[in-house]
């Protein structure tokens, strides 16, 4: 199983069009995806689309690194397999089966960044 992880700074409408652009993918309808901002509230219309999308999210009181955000990700996922990614990323159809197959082709590889 993959959780999709998404590090975000300024969650907005490009957020929004990543995880439209996973759950539109082969496969990535109903994985779960875990969302960890920071530097701007999320506001409601976004939290609105988010549930929607059923991706839980959350934000952190105060501006961290990427490699901050990715580190609590990783703490908050409890799959297999991660998929690391930025809120500014459009996923192409195949790309989760793509990365899956390279997951389980490599078995001592747990997580990817897209």
């Amino acid at each position: 199983n993959i959780t999709i992880a998404i590090a975000s700074n300024h969650p907005k409408n490009q957020l929004i069009q990543t995880i439209r652009s996973i759950r539109n993918c082969t496969g990535g309808e109903s994985l779960p995806i875990t969302v960890v901002c920071d530097s701007v509230p999320i506001s409601p219309e976004v939290a609105r689309q988010l549930r929607n999308y059923s991706v839980t999210y959350h934000e952190l009181s105060v501006a961290t690194s990427f490699a901050k955000k990715c580190k609590q990700l990783i703490e908050l996922c409890r799959t297999d397999y991660i998929l690391l990614t930025q809120d500014d990323v459009v996923f192409h159809r195949d790309t989760i089966k793509f990365v899956y197959r390279a997951l389980k082709s490599s078995p001592r590889t747990t997580f990817v960044g897209v």
